[in-house]
């Protein structure tokens, strides 16, 4: 029930992006472990056997964010990560954290890169790269950042894969 619960506000808020409703984050520490393996569950990569899904951080780590607008920023991330390598490739997540709070979430990939003519818009609503794609899911991501507070960019990309990275302020 939770989980369908959870999709029904997911479609909700798709259908009005970019109608300026988007709830504020309630923010409150959350155990980022939980949310990632939750995410990689939701997505099937333990299913995959040929696909690898590493979790390169502490299991009591925390960030700062709305659990459920934050569940959707790396689900996005890693849904697009997947579907540019298909079955095979991998996604590891890394996460260093500063003193103060500063967490530096990277989501990396074994894919083929992200092409050159893409990487201009690759935050602009319905401009996709891929085919199928609705060009919503990093647009979405990059709003539900900026409203933490936090900044969201393409760190590096080439054939060996590329490499997203979320900033998100602490208290």
């Amino acid at each position: 029930m939770s989980a369908i619960g959870k999709a029904v506000k997911l479609c909700e808020r798709t259908m009005r992006h970019g109608k300026a409703d988007e709830p504020l984050p309630e923010k409150r520490w959350i155990n980022l472990y939980d949310l990632v393996e939750d995410v990689s569950a939701t997505l099937g990569f333990a299913e995959r056997p040929e696909f690898t899904f590493k979790v390169d951080f502490d299991k009591d780590m925390t960030v700062l964010a709305d659990p459920d607008q934050f569940q959707r920023v790396i689900m996005n991330l890693c849904r697009n990560a997947s579907d540019v390598q298909g079955e095979n490739g991998g996604i590891t997540i890394r996460v260093e954290k500063e003193e103060h709070g500063l967490a530096h979430i990277r989501i990396i990939d074994q894919g083929p890169g992200v092409p050159e003519h893409a990487q201009e818009t690759l935050f602009k609503a319905f401009a996709s790269a891929r085919s199928g794609g609705t060009g919503l899911g990093l647009s979405i991501a990059q709003d539900i950042v900026i409203a933490h507070g936090g900044a969201i960019g393409l760190e590096n990309t080439g054939p060996e894969g590329s490499t997203f990275i979320v900033c998100l302020p602490g208290a």
